[in-house]
Parts: structure tokens; C-alpha cells; sequence
């Protein structure tokens, strides 16, 4: 019996069938006398300098008492090579023509480190959400951050850039180029021939107009676009949420589903994906919980950003970590903005070193665990039943161990409905309006 793996297969031997290949191969003292071939070298029949004396054990040959090849060593899972157990043989590979698994060897890749847009805040090649309320100046950060790209300038308290000038393309649905992101851009001191608009491609002969772009169906359209560049740098979308299509922003699979490809793009052309949105109404919780949308939206992403006004200093405003995933959470940013010949410009003033959960209203202290898992399961579970799976993984992904969200769970009365049966079968968890126990 084997297991496949992509188009190999792992191939341990079974005890009766190492029992029946030994049992075909004869043993050497049954062997008739007139069967001994003799030599003229060796006369007697004598073995000939070199070879093995009968009866002596032969360097690399088991001996009475040592494991037989192939056979488990006791205690170790069936089907499980482990190098350096007695009896036990790494498994061999071979070609499965009937497998179309997709698989790599840890040991054939070469590790490499995260490269940066803005070094420990930006990544190149991965997800960024940036979120924050209206007039807040999340959009101008996307346009300063462009600005920056574009031009090969550094990015706020660094002394040079890390990826040179380069082409930038932004997806906007809520502000026009020619009276606001052009002229934003132009005083952010972009350089305007790197910058794109991208909104989607022509409709078909016939039918006029632009098809716009949309996450559930132009992902091809954005990659063409992308790869008329040699590099390019960085994308904007914002609002994401203004670009979900027939995906339900608040669907954990639909937001996944969307991220995931969104990531791929980004990782296939080398770029930073930079997504702008809104936050939900909801006080008094933590930061993460605060993204309009699914969990799934910074669950997904690398890197989360909130944008907040300044308590102390009502007139400027910060960008603060949310979720770091690529390197220890930085320090949060201040800036203002500025007017400059009638248009908005941002102003970076330095580090702060205030985090995002102390920006919240009612959040007083950090959330106890048992209260936090409660919170992100209701909010998981609000818009309909999710495979137990899913949650689990997600609510890691968000920092809460499997046995917070399993006994928020019971505490909560989430129901559970099984669909199918054995090891098919896929567990569904939904809230209880009856508040019954699981």
C-alpha cells in the first residue's frame, strides 16, 4: 500500500508482503551440491579473496536480531518515515501517473526575506488593509504613499527608498482623478507618468461602454494590467468593499475567496496590495473586530492598519498597527493634513507610541480571552452557519486558541448540524436564538 503525494507515491511495505518476498528468495543451505559452480581459481569450491564467508555476516546485510527493512518500528505510526529509528526506512518516491496532487519538499525551497515597501509597515508581494472612519485621511495615505512609489522618494523615516520609482495603479470608486486624486497626487509630489487609473476593460462590439472591475469576475483583467509593467510596485483599491461584485462582503468564504486570489496577484507580480476600507460602527471592541466586513478581511490580510484621530492633539490624526504578521509590530505614525494651493496634503510628523486598542471608546482594558472569544464568534456566526473548520482556522489567525472558541461555543448554545456521513462529514456551526447548549 502506498500514499500519494502529488505524482509520486509513498511506498512502505507491508509486513506480510516483506514476509512473502522473503519467502521467494531460497536459502542458500537448501542449495544441492551439484548446483556449485567451481572454477579453475577456485577449485575446492572455496570462496575467492573478497567474498563473503558463509555463515559470516556481510557489512550492510541485517544480521539474526535486527530489524527486518521495512517492517514499523514499534511505537511509530504506520506509513510514517522516520529517519533514524531502528527498522524503519525512509519511504521511496516513484511516478503516479494517476495523481494530481500539487505538493513541494520543504528541503527544495530556497527561504527568502520579506521584502518591503515601507520597511516593517508595508510589504511588497502581500496584503494591506488600511482602515479608518470618513475624513479621517486614509485615502490621502494611499495617495501619499503613491506619490512616494512613483517618484522613487522615501517613505516617512527612511533615508531613501527600497524599491525605486515604479509604476503604481489604483482602482478607485469614491473620488474622481481629474479634480481630486490627480491634483492630490500632484502636490503629494508624484510622479504622474508611473501613476494608473485602472477601472476595468470595454464592453463587447455592440454593447458600448466600460465593464467595470470587479473582485468576482476581472482578476484576469487586473493581471493583464499588471503585467504590462516591468515591476510594478504597488496597487490601491479603495474602497474594497466597493469592488466585491456579487461577492457578499460580509461572507467569510466570498471574502477569502477574493483576498486569496488578490494575494496571488500580488505575490505573482512582486507588488504591494494596499486595500483601503471603512470601519463598522461597533464600540468598545478591539481594533481587529472594527474592519467593515467579514473577519475574514483581517483575517486574511498580512498586515492591518487604523487610522484614528489623536486624542491629545484633536488636529492630527494616527495610523496605528492592528495586526502585524511579517515582523514585530511597529510604532504608530502621526501626521496632519495640510492645505496646499487648495488641495489636501499629508504631513508625516513622526512615531507614536500609542496602539490602536487604546483608541477605541469604552476600551478600558484589554479584553479577558473568554469575552473576546465570545465576541468574534457572534461576529462570525451573525450572517449564517460557517463550517466549524473555517472558524476554528480563522479565529487562530486572529489569536484565539481552538479551546477559547470551543468553549465560547458551548457558553453561547451554537448549534451544530452535521452534513454527511464518516469521514466525509462536514460539521456546520450556527447561533442559537433559543440559546440552547450544543
Amino acid at each position: 500500500m502506498g500514499q500519494t503525494i502529488g505524482r509520486g507515491v509513498i511506498r512502505q511495505f507491508s509486513a506480510s508482503e516483506i514476509e512473502q518476498r522473503q519467502s521467494l528468495t531460497p536459502d542458500p543451505s537448501e542449495t544441492p551440491p551439484s548446483d556449485i559452480e567451481h572454477t579453475p581459481e577456485d577449485p575446492a569450491g572455496e570462496p575467492a579473496e573478497g567474498e563473503p564467508v558463509e555463515g559470516e555476516p556481510v557489512e550492510g546485510e541485517p544480521v539474526e536480531g535486527d530489524p527486518v527493512e521495512g517492517a514499523p518500528a514499534e511505537g511509530v505510526p504506520k506509513g510514517l518515515p522516520v529517519e533514524g529509528i531502528p527498522g524503519w526506512i525512509p519511504a521511496a518516491i516513484g511516478p503516479n501517473p494517476d495523481s494530481n496532487l500539487v505538493y513541494q519538499r520543504a528541503s527544495t525551497i530556497t527561504p527568502m526575506a520579506i521584502e518591503w515597501l515601507w520597511p516593517g509597515r508595508i510589504p511588497s508581494a502581500k496584503i494591506t488593509l488600511i482602515a479608518g472612519d470618513p475624513g479621517l485621511g486614509k485615502s490621502l495615505i494611499g495617495v501619499d504613499l503613491a506619490a512616494r512609489v512613483s517618484a522613487g522618494r522615501a517613505m516617512p523615516g527612511e533615508e531613501k527608498s527600497t524599491t525605486g520609482a515604479g509604476p503604481v495603479i489604483i482602482i478607485s470608486a469614491e473620488d474622481d482623478p481629474r479634480d481630486t486624486l490627480v491634483p492630490r497626487l500632484w502636490v503629494a509630489g508624484a510622479d504622474l507618468d508611473n501613476v494608473y487609473f485602472f477601472t476595468g476593460r470595454l464592453a463587447p462590439s455592440g454593447i458600448g461602454g466600460t465593464c467595470p472591475f470587479r473582485l468576482d469576475e476581472s482578476l484576469a483583467d487586473l493581471d493583464e494590467m499588471l503585467s504590462m509593467f516591468m515591476g510594478p510596485r504597488m496597487v490601491i483599491i479603495d474602497p474594497v468593499s466597493a469592488f466585491m461584485g456579487e461577492y457578499d462582503a460580509n461572507s467569510n468564504q466570498h471574502v477569502r475567496e477574493a483576498l486569496a486570489a488578490l494575494g496571488s496577484l500580488a505575490e505573482k507580480h512582486g507588488c504591494a496590495m494596499v486595500l483601503i476600507s471603512h470601519l463598522n460602527k461597533s464600540s468598545g471592541s478591539r481594533s481587529v473586530y472594527r474592519v467593515m466586513g467579514s473577519l475574514a478581511f483581517p483575517a486574511a490580510a498580512r498586515v492591518v492598519w487604523q487610522v484614528d484621530r489623536d486624542p491629545d492633539q484633536p488636529q492630527e490624526r494616527l495610523m496605528s498597527a492592528v495586526k502585524m504578521n511579517l515582523a514585530r509590530e511597529a510604532s504608530a505614525m502621526r501626521y496632519r493634513v495640510e492645505d496646499e494651493e487648495g488641495f489636501p496634503r499629508l504631513e508625516w510628523l513622526g512615531e507614536s507610541d500609542i496602539c490602536a486598542d487604546d483608541l477605541q471608546d469604552g476600551v478600558q482594558e484589554k479584553t479577558s480571552a473568554r469575552a473576546e472569544a465570545e465576541q468574534v464568534l457572534k461576529l462570525m456566526l451573525e450572517n449564517g452557519p460557517m463550517n466549524a473548520t473555517d472558524v476554528l482556522r480563522q479565529a487562530r489567525e486572529l489569536g484565539l486558541s481552538e479551546h477559547a472558541v470551543r468553549s465560547a461555543r458551548k457558553r453561547l448554545g451554537v448549534k451544530i448540524q452535521r452534513e454527511g456521513f464518516g469521514k466525509g462529514a462536514r460539521y456546520q456551526w450556527m447561533l442559537s436564538e433559543a440559546g440552547e447548549a450544543a
